[in-house]
Protein backbone atom coordinates (compact mmCIF):
# COMPACT_ATOMS: atom_id res chain seq x y z
CA UNK A 1 0.00 0.00 0.00
CA UNK A 2 2.87 2.14 1.03
CA UNK A 3 4.63 2.52 -2.59
CA UNK A 4 1.00 2.46 -4.30
CA UNK A 5 0.42 5.81 -2.08
CA UNK A 6 3.95 7.12 -3.28
CA UNK A 7 3.06 7.05 -6.94
CA UNK A 8 -0.47 7.94 -6.69
CA UNK A 9 1.03 11.09 -4.33
CA UNK A 10 3.76 11.99 -6.81
CA UNK A 11 1.43 11.67 -9.81
CA UNK A 12 -1.45 14.16 -8.24
CA UNK A 13 1.07 16.70 -6.73
CA UNK A 14 -0.49 16.30 -3.69
CA UNK A 15 1.28 14.35 -0.30
CA UNK A 16 0.53 11.00 0.79
CA UNK A 17 -1.80 11.93 3.65
CA UNK A 18 -3.76 13.64 1.25
CA UNK A 19 -4.40 10.32 -0.88
CA UNK A 20 -5.40 8.49 2.49
CA UNK A 21 -8.19 11.13 2.56
CA UNK A 22 -9.40 10.58 -0.77
CA UNK A 23 -9.46 6.95 -0.37
CA UNK A 24 -11.13 7.42 3.01
CA UNK A 25 -14.16 9.78 1.97
CA UNK A 26 -12.61 12.53 3.89
CA UNK A 27 -13.42 15.91 3.49
CA UNK A 28 -10.73 16.97 0.86
CA UNK A 29 -10.73 20.13 -1.46
CA UNK A 30 -13.02 19.26 -4.97
CA UNK A 31 -10.05 19.98 -7.42
CA UNK A 32 -7.72 18.24 -5.47
CA UNK A 33 -9.63 15.06 -4.97
CA UNK A 34 -10.16 15.07 -9.01
CA UNK A 35 -6.47 15.23 -9.66
CA UNK A 36 -6.00 12.12 -6.69
CA UNK A 37 -8.94 10.22 -8.58
CA UNK A 38 -7.53 11.01 -11.85
CA UNK A 39 -3.82 9.78 -10.99
CA UNK A 40 -5.53 6.65 -9.49
CA UNK A 41 -7.23 6.25 -12.46
CA UNK A 42 -4.33 6.96 -14.93
CA UNK A 43 -2.12 4.67 -13.17
CA UNK A 44 -4.51 1.66 -13.57
CA UNK A 45 -4.63 0.68 -9.75
CA UNK A 46 -7.46 -1.74 -9.08
CA UNK A 47 -9.92 0.21 -6.55
CA UNK A 48 -10.78 -2.89 -5.02
CA UNK A 49 -6.89 -4.23 -4.01
CA UNK A 50 -6.44 -0.95 -2.10
CA UNK A 51 -7.37 -0.10 1.30
CA UNK A 52 -10.09 1.77 2.10
CA UNK A 53 -11.75 1.13 -0.74
CA UNK A 54 -11.97 3.73 -3.40
CA UNK A 55 -15.11 2.36 -4.92
CA UNK A 56 -16.20 4.21 -2.33
CA UNK A 57 -14.85 7.57 -2.38
CA UNK A 58 -17.47 10.16 -3.46
CA UNK A 59 -16.56 13.18 -6.63
CA UNK A 60 -19.19 15.22 -5.48
CA UNK A 61 -20.26 15.15 -9.14
CA UNK A 62 -23.57 14.50 -10.67
CA UNK A 63 -22.88 13.50 -14.87
CA UNK A 64 -25.64 15.44 -17.04
CA UNK A 65 -25.78 13.29 -20.21
CA UNK A 66 -28.26 14.26 -23.42
CA UNK A 67 -27.73 13.56 -27.15
CA UNK A 68 -25.82 17.29 -28.29
CA UNK A 69 -24.36 20.07 -26.54
CA UNK A 70 -23.72 21.94 -29.34
CA UNK A 71 -27.48 23.19 -30.09
CA UNK A 72 -29.08 23.22 -26.68
CA UNK A 73 -32.61 23.64 -27.04
CA UNK A 74 -34.32 26.52 -24.52
CA UNK A 75 -35.77 23.39 -23.10
CA UNK A 76 -32.05 22.16 -22.16
CA UNK A 77 -30.96 25.04 -20.92
CA UNK A 78 -33.99 25.90 -18.31
CA UNK A 79 -33.15 22.32 -17.32
CA UNK A 80 -29.85 23.39 -16.59
CA UNK A 81 -31.01 26.04 -14.76
CA UNK A 82 -33.16 23.99 -12.99
CA UNK A 83 -29.98 21.99 -11.63
CA UNK A 84 -27.54 24.82 -11.04
CA UNK A 85 -30.82 26.55 -8.27
CA UNK A 86 -31.40 22.93 -6.55
CA UNK A 87 -27.64 22.59 -6.13
CA UNK A 88 -27.35 26.26 -4.85
CA UNK A 89 -30.32 25.43 -2.75
CA UNK A 90 -28.29 22.37 -1.02
CA UNK A 91 -25.25 24.45 -0.80
CA UNK A 92 -23.22 24.00 -3.93
CA UNK A 93 -21.72 20.13 -2.62
CA UNK A 94 -22.19 18.85 -5.83
CA UNK A 95 -20.44 19.92 -9.74
CA UNK A 96 -22.39 19.54 -12.53
CA UNK A 97 -20.84 17.94 -15.40
CA UNK A 98 -22.16 17.66 -18.99
CA UNK A 99 -21.64 14.95 -21.32
CA UNK A 100 -22.80 14.37 -24.97
CA UNK A 101 -23.22 11.49 -26.66
CA UNK A 102 -23.56 12.53 -30.12
CA UNK A 103 -26.48 10.50 -31.28
CA UNK A 104 -23.76 7.51 -30.88
CA UNK A 105 -24.77 4.48 -28.96
CA UNK A 106 -21.32 3.19 -28.93
CA UNK A 107 -20.76 6.53 -27.43
CA UNK A 108 -23.09 6.53 -25.03
CA UNK A 109 -21.74 2.55 -24.05
CA UNK A 110 -18.61 4.38 -23.49
CA UNK A 111 -19.66 7.17 -21.68
CA UNK A 112 -21.36 4.77 -19.23
CA UNK A 113 -18.63 2.70 -18.92
CA UNK A 114 -16.36 5.29 -18.08
CA UNK A 115 -18.82 6.55 -15.24
CA UNK A 116 -19.10 3.73 -13.68
CA UNK A 117 -15.50 2.41 -13.87
CA UNK A 118 -13.47 5.34 -13.69
CA UNK A 119 -15.23 7.23 -10.55
CA UNK A 120 -15.65 10.68 -12.43
CA UNK A 121 -19.37 10.47 -10.85
CA UNK A 122 -21.95 9.69 -8.45
CA UNK A 123 -24.70 10.07 -10.23
CA UNK A 124 -26.37 10.30 -13.33
CA UNK A 125 -29.09 12.54 -15.00
CA UNK A 126 -30.04 11.48 -18.62
CA UNK A 127 -31.86 14.14 -20.20
CA UNK A 128 -34.01 12.80 -22.95
CA UNK A 129 -31.99 9.46 -24.23
CA UNK A 130 -32.74 5.68 -23.80
CA UNK A 131 -29.84 3.27 -21.62
CA UNK A 132 -29.72 -0.67 -22.72
CA UNK A 133 -31.32 -2.50 -19.90
CA UNK A 134 -27.61 -4.36 -19.39
CA UNK A 135 -26.17 -0.92 -19.04
CA UNK A 136 -28.36 -0.08 -16.23
CA UNK A 137 -28.44 -2.94 -14.56
CA UNK A 138 -24.53 -2.74 -14.52
CA UNK A 139 -24.92 1.01 -13.18
CA UNK A 140 -27.20 -0.36 -10.40
CA UNK A 141 -25.18 -3.06 -9.16
CA UNK A 142 -22.32 -0.77 -8.93
CA UNK A 143 -24.78 2.07 -6.95
CA UNK A 144 -24.64 4.38 -9.45
CA UNK A 145 -28.24 6.25 -9.40
CA UNK A 146 -30.04 7.30 -12.85
CA UNK A 147 -32.43 9.70 -13.22
CA UNK A 148 -34.60 10.16 -16.12
CA UNK A 149 -35.63 13.47 -17.69
CA UNK A 150 -38.95 12.64 -20.34
CA UNK A 151 -38.13 9.69 -20.73
CA UNK A 152 -39.15 6.30 -18.89
CA UNK A 153 -37.10 3.11 -17.99
CA UNK A 154 -38.42 0.64 -15.92
CA UNK A 155 -37.07 0.06 -12.25
CA UNK A 156 -35.19 3.84 -12.41
CA UNK A 157 -36.86 6.99 -11.29
CA UNK A 158 -38.31 9.09 -13.92
CA UNK A 159 -39.44 13.18 -13.97
CA UNK A 160 -41.24 14.04 -16.85
CA UNK A 161 -44.11 16.11 -18.34
CA UNK A 162 -47.47 14.72 -19.84
CA UNK A 163 -45.96 15.41 -23.09
CA UNK A 164 -48.94 13.59 -24.56
CA UNK A 165 -51.49 16.06 -23.18
CA UNK A 166 -50.38 18.66 -23.85
CA UNK A 167 -49.80 18.27 -27.48
CA UNK A 168 -53.27 16.81 -27.94
CA UNK A 169 -54.81 19.75 -26.53
CA UNK A 170 -52.39 22.26 -28.20
CA UNK A 171 -54.14 20.02 -31.76
CA UNK A 172 -57.58 19.95 -30.38
CA UNK A 173 -57.70 23.64 -29.77
CA UNK A 174 -56.12 24.19 -33.58
CA UNK A 175 -59.24 22.11 -34.89
CA UNK A 176 -61.88 24.14 -32.94
CA UNK A 177 -60.36 26.95 -34.04
CA UNK A 178 -61.45 25.40 -37.62
CA UNK A 179 -58.02 24.78 -39.11
CA UNK A 180 -58.62 21.71 -41.02
CA UNK A 181 -55.28 21.06 -42.69
CA UNK A 182 -52.81 21.39 -39.59
CA UNK A 183 -49.05 20.75 -39.92
CA UNK A 184 -46.32 19.11 -37.42
CA UNK A 185 -42.95 19.69 -36.86
CA UNK A 186 -41.19 17.35 -34.44
CA UNK A 187 -38.11 15.77 -33.05
CA UNK A 188 -36.96 11.95 -34.68
CA UNK A 189 -39.32 9.62 -33.59
CA UNK A 190 -37.54 6.84 -35.88
CA UNK A 191 -33.59 7.20 -35.33
CA UNK A 192 -31.94 5.48 -33.43
CA UNK A 193 -31.78 5.72 -29.51
CA UNK A 194 -34.43 8.44 -29.28
CA UNK A 195 -36.40 9.77 -26.03
CA UNK A 196 -40.39 9.38 -25.41
CA UNK A 197 -40.89 12.89 -25.63
CA UNK A 198 -40.98 13.66 -29.52
CA UNK A 199 -42.83 10.46 -29.98
CA UNK A 200 -45.49 10.90 -27.43
CA UNK A 201 -45.72 13.73 -28.92
CA UNK A 202 -46.15 12.78 -32.33
CA UNK A 203 -48.63 10.37 -31.31
CA UNK A 204 -51.22 12.82 -29.37
CA UNK A 205 -51.03 14.75 -33.22
CA UNK A 206 -52.14 11.61 -34.55
CA UNK A 207 -54.90 10.88 -32.06
CA UNK A 208 -56.37 14.44 -32.56
CA UNK A 209 -56.63 14.21 -35.70
CA UNK A 210 -58.38 10.77 -35.69
CA UNK A 211 -60.37 11.53 -32.98
CA UNK A 212 -62.08 14.52 -34.82
CA UNK A 213 -62.19 12.42 -37.95
CA UNK A 214 -59.56 14.34 -39.99
CA UNK A 215 -56.73 12.80 -41.85
CA UNK A 216 -53.25 12.06 -41.08
CA UNK A 217 -50.81 12.73 -44.02
CA UNK A 218 -47.35 11.82 -43.47
CA UNK A 219 -46.31 14.94 -46.04
CA UNK A 220 -47.41 17.42 -43.37
CA UNK A 221 -44.78 16.07 -40.89
CA UNK A 222 -41.35 17.26 -40.45
CA UNK A 223 -38.73 15.67 -37.86
CA UNK A 224 -35.59 18.08 -37.10
CA UNK A 225 -32.89 17.18 -35.28
CA UNK A 226 -31.18 20.03 -33.09
CA UNK A 227 -33.98 22.06 -31.94
CA UNK A 228 -32.64 25.32 -33.71
CA UNK A 229 -34.12 28.65 -34.69
CA UNK A 230 -32.40 27.97 -38.03
CA UNK A 231 -34.18 24.24 -38.38
CA UNK A 232 -37.62 25.98 -38.00
CA UNK A 233 -37.07 28.29 -41.13
CA UNK A 234 -35.90 25.27 -43.17
CA UNK A 235 -38.92 23.25 -42.15
CA UNK A 236 -41.33 26.42 -43.00
CA UNK A 237 -39.49 26.45 -46.35
CA UNK A 238 -39.70 22.56 -46.47
CA UNK A 239 -43.80 22.65 -46.11
CA UNK A 240 -44.27 25.76 -48.75
CA UNK A 241 -41.83 23.81 -51.20
CA UNK A 242 -44.66 20.86 -50.97
CA UNK A 243 -47.49 23.44 -51.37
CA UNK A 244 -49.79 21.53 -48.81
CA UNK A 245 -52.22 24.52 -47.91
CA UNK A 246 -51.89 24.24 -44.52
CA UNK A 247 -53.91 26.24 -42.36
CA UNK A 248 -52.01 25.64 -38.87
CA UNK A 249 -48.52 24.21 -37.50
CA UNK A 250 -48.02 22.67 -34.16
CA UNK A 251 -44.41 23.18 -33.62
CA UNK A 252 -43.50 20.31 -31.11
CA UNK A 253 -40.15 20.75 -31.11
CA UNK A 254 -40.01 23.76 -29.45
CA UNK A 255 -40.79 27.36 -29.47
CA UNK A 256 -37.42 28.39 -30.84
CA UNK A 257 -37.86 26.18 -33.94
CA UNK A 258 -41.67 27.39 -33.67
CA UNK A 259 -39.98 31.29 -33.98
CA UNK A 260 -37.45 30.13 -36.74
CA UNK A 261 -41.21 28.64 -38.26
CA UNK A 262 -42.83 32.21 -37.86
CA UNK A 263 -39.85 34.53 -38.81
CA UNK A 264 -39.83 32.40 -42.76
CA UNK A 265 -43.48 32.62 -42.60
CA UNK A 266 -43.10 36.52 -42.32
CA UNK A 267 -40.26 36.37 -45.19
CA UNK A 268 -42.98 34.56 -47.19
CA UNK A 269 -45.86 37.55 -46.59
CA UNK A 270 -47.90 34.68 -45.11
CA UNK A 271 -50.09 36.32 -42.10
CA UNK A 272 -49.90 34.69 -38.80
CA UNK A 273 -52.42 33.88 -37.86
CA UNK A 274 -54.86 35.28 -40.23
CA UNK A 275 -53.39 32.59 -42.68
CA UNK A 276 -51.69 30.28 -40.59
CA UNK A 277 -52.00 29.40 -36.95
CA UNK A 278 -48.61 28.14 -34.90
CA UNK A 279 -48.50 26.80 -31.71
CA UNK A 280 -45.07 26.35 -30.31
CA UNK A 281 -43.55 24.13 -27.05
CA UNK A 282 -41.95 25.07 -23.83
CA UNK A 283 -43.22 28.94 -23.53
CA UNK A 284 -39.67 30.41 -23.05
CA UNK A 285 -39.40 33.98 -22.11
CA UNK A 286 -38.97 34.95 -26.32
CA UNK A 287 -42.47 33.59 -26.60
CA UNK A 288 -44.36 36.15 -25.49
CA UNK A 289 -42.05 38.58 -27.33
CA UNK A 290 -42.37 37.55 -30.86
CA UNK A 291 -44.63 39.72 -32.96
CA UNK A 292 -47.36 38.39 -32.71
CA UNK A 293 -46.61 36.59 -29.37
CA UNK A 294 -46.46 32.82 -29.75
CA UNK A 295 -49.53 30.32 -28.74
CA UNK A 296 -47.68 27.36 -26.65
CA UNK A 297 -47.89 24.81 -24.26
CA UNK A 298 -46.38 25.82 -20.89
CA UNK A 299 -43.95 23.41 -19.32
CA UNK A 300 -42.37 24.45 -16.05
CA UNK A 301 -39.19 23.42 -16.68
CA UNK A 302 -36.77 24.51 -13.89
CA UNK A 303 -38.84 23.02 -11.33
CA UNK A 304 -37.97 19.19 -13.71
CA UNK A 305 -34.44 20.00 -13.61
CA UNK A 306 -34.76 20.85 -9.62
CA UNK A 307 -36.68 17.87 -9.32
CA UNK A 308 -34.60 15.46 -10.99
CA UNK A 309 -31.20 16.60 -9.31
CA UNK A 310 -32.62 16.49 -5.98
CA UNK A 311 -33.51 12.89 -6.52
CA UNK A 312 -30.46 12.11 -7.86
CA UNK A 313 -28.74 13.74 -4.96
CA UNK A 314 -30.77 11.91 -2.58
CA UNK A 315 -30.29 8.42 -3.61
CA UNK A 316 -26.51 9.50 -3.94
CA UNK A 317 -26.20 9.96 -0.27
CA UNK A 318 -28.79 7.35 1.15
CA UNK A 319 -27.51 4.87 -1.38
CA UNK A 320 -31.43 3.87 -1.89
CA UNK A 321 -32.44 3.50 -5.43
CA UNK A 322 -36.02 4.36 -5.93
CA UNK A 323 -37.84 3.74 -8.77
CA UNK A 324 -40.78 6.71 -8.91
CA UNK A 325 -42.30 8.58 -12.01
CA UNK A 326 -42.96 12.37 -11.26
CA UNK A 327 -45.32 13.43 -14.17
CA UNK A 328 -45.99 17.45 -14.07
CA UNK A 329 -48.89 19.55 -16.15
CA UNK A 330 -48.31 21.42 -18.88
CA UNK A 331 -50.77 23.98 -19.57
CA UNK A 332 -51.32 25.88 -23.29
CA UNK A 333 -51.01 29.75 -23.06
CA UNK A 334 -53.14 31.54 -25.73
CA UNK A 335 -51.76 34.16 -27.24
CA UNK A 336 -52.03 36.16 -30.84
CA UNK A 337 -50.20 33.39 -33.05
CA UNK A 338 -53.04 30.94 -33.05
Amino acid sequence: MKGTLVQIARKAGVSEDVVLKVINGEEVDVTTKRRVLDAINELNYNPEQMDGGILNVKTNTIAVVTAYMNSFSFYEVYLINGFEKQNSEMGRKYTITQYSTGGSQQRKKELLHAIQNENIADGIISMFLQFDKDDLKTLKDHGVPVVFVDEEMEGFPCVKMDNFKGAYNAVEYLIKKGRKKIGLVVGQVRSEGVGITPKERYNAYRKALTDHNMPIDEQNIIEIMEYTFEEGEQAMQELSRRNLGLDAIFCAAGDMVALGIMDEAFKQKIDIPANLSLIGYDDINMASLSKPQLTTVRQPIEEIGKTAFKMCVEMVETGKMEAKTIILEPQLIIRGSA
